[in-house]
């Protein structure tokens, strides 16, 4: 198989509509050579800092050209490595995205992985699309290497692009093609819209909206049709994504707009602006229900809103998402249905395990189930002794202590005044109300 003929079966499969399908990874074990968006790793250690610098510049790099695949356990000639793949199969690609969130402050949402045996041959496949905008590394990735020296996979403030089978800095030619690139699909766009005018009946009329609305009381403001016609195409962001006078009107807007369309999810700049005022809310169980189930979706902190929402409710939530079994909401079911427990808990763990089309996420339950009925797993599961926090001038290191749990729900203010604290807060969010939610759920059964 020529380079060309792998490069082109690579760029067919990543236009797939599930470019981790069965199928598609069946393909990819064909393919003996590396390629701009392809490459091979005979192993991944996800303890190791450096290993996680280098899978991270790769999959930047591909992101930023063409999307791609990396494929874990082969060699270059795309045989067997043997290596032991346990431990990179069992990545959550929550964990993924984080990760590479923490280099670049972008946490893209089209970055997956999972585990493909087919015969003897298994592997652990990473996939990830194109970005529209390059992305930019914000911080170095540094790290140990023997005798004492380090390394850097990447500075700070570099862009990376596919080179062959190469990921290195950008050149002119790159920027030039990543700007021509977005500008064709801005004027695709530009004549799609056009051509609708165009070819609309003579009895149509065109109405230029502002991109952002709101409910309103204003006769001057222009009038929407509603209707109940179930082929009618979605509208979606009529509410709950305009300025809003209050906190309360806000959460009152999404509340309305996912009883519309139950898929109408809050914005994230709208989670995290509500998370900082999660202690002031007056809200219901409607609205805690949709703060959860957005939070879900939007890669927010779930267990804050699950704590304050109780368990029932809750593990009613944790059902209904076990059965749609929606990325990347999936994920996050698992994790809140392990604090949870009790007997709907454990159903949706062994659902998931057994049903899910992501691996990742059948992988993951399967993980966690042995251990569910532990006493203080939450902790053990995200527990750690020490976390970094960004600051303006530099970050500054804390120690956590699961009996402190005061404390480390101060740092959650704390670290909410700086957007690249987020990883962090996520973390923190799961420490500080996850054992809560988990002494609910013992308390209820």
């Amino acid at each position: 198989m020529t380079t060309r003929r792998s490069d082109t079966l690579v760029r067919e499969l990543l236009r797939t509509p599930d470019p981790l399908s069965d199928e598609a990874c069946a393909v990819l074990l064909t393919i003996r050579r590396e390629s701009r968006p392809f490459d091979f790793k005979e192993s991944f250690d996800p303890s190791n800092n450096g290993e996680w610098c280098e899978l991270i510049k790769d999959l930047i790099a591909m992101a930023n050209t063409d999307g791609g695949y990396i494929v874990i356990g082969a060699k270059n000639d795309g045989s067997s490595s043997q290596a032991d793949l346990q431990g990179v199969a069992s990545v959550d690609q929550a964990v993924l995205v984080d990760k590479i969130g923490k280099y670049t402050d972008t946490q893209p949402e089209d970055v997956n992985l999972r585990r493909y045996a087919q015969g003897r041959k298994e592997r652990v496949i990473f996939h990830t699309a194109r970005v529209s905008v390059p992305i930019v590394f914000c911080r170095p990735g540094t790290y140990a290497v023997p005798l004492n020296r380090q390394k850097t996979a990447f500075s700070a403030g570099t862009i990376y692009f596919r080179h062959g089978s190469k990921s290195e800095p950008a050149r002119q030619a790159d920027i030039h093609r990543a700007f021509d690139s977005m500008l064709t699909a801005r004027r695709r766009e530009m004549l799609a819209g056009i051509s609708k005018v165009v070819r609309a009946p003579s009895d149509h009329q065109v109405l230029v909206m502002p991109t952002s609305m709101r409910l309103t009381a204003d006769p001057n403001a222009p009038g929407v049709r509603v209707t109940d016609d179930p082929a009618a195409p979605a509208v979606r962001g009529l509410v709950g994504s305009g300025k809003y006078e209050s906190a309360s009107e806000e959460l009152a807007g999404i509340v309305r707009g996912m009883k519309t369309d139950p898929e109408a999810y809050a914005a994230k700049a709208q989670l995290w602006r509500l998370y900082e005022l999660r202690h002031g809310l007056t809200d219901g169980k409607d609205a805690l229900r949709c703060l959860l189930v957005s939070s879900m979706y939007r890669h927010c902190p779930p267990y804050y809103w699950a704590y304050r929402l109780g368990v029932a409710p809750t593990r009613d939530v944790l059902a209904s998402e076990a059965d749609k079994d929606g990325y990347p909401a999936i994920q996050v079911a698992i994790r809140l249905a392990y604090a949870v427990a009790g007997n709907k808990g454990r159903h949706v763990l062994e659902r998931v395990a057994a049903q899910s089309h992501y691996k990742s996420a059948r992988v993951l339950a399967k993980r966690l189930l042995p251990t569910l009925g532990m006493i203080g797993r939450v902790w053990d599961e995200y527990g750690c002794h020490t976390v970094r926090m960004h600051t303006p001038s530099g970050f500054t290191r804390h120690q956590l202590d699961r009996a402190r749990a005061d404390d480390a729900e101060a740092l959650i203010d704390e670290a909410l005044a700086n957007t690249m604290n987020r990883p962090l807060v996520k973390q923190l969010d799961a420490l500080v109300y996850g054992p809560e939610v988990e002494h609910q759920g013992r308390q209820q059964d």
